[in-house]
């Protein structure tokens, strides 16, 4: 949990709260890692493609 509050730039305390919330709607599976269900894949492609039409210089890594 702490390298995902890395990358995303939260706070570790942030990051429990936030996770059980995407648990309860389907997002994504806690188990030893946390692993996207396929509501999850598909919502973070629609955001991806939304955020590269908006935005398309900001690159990522």
């Amino acid at each position: 949990m702490n390298q995902l509050a890395k990358i995303t730039r939260l706070s570790k305390a942030t990051m429990p709260p936030l996770l059980k919330r995407f648990e309860q709607k389907w997002l994504i599976e806690r188990q030893k890692n946390i692993l996207l269900t396929d509501a999850g894949t598909i919502l973070s492609n629609q955001s991806t493609k939304s955020t590269e039409q908006d935005f398309p210089s900001v690159a990522y890594q």
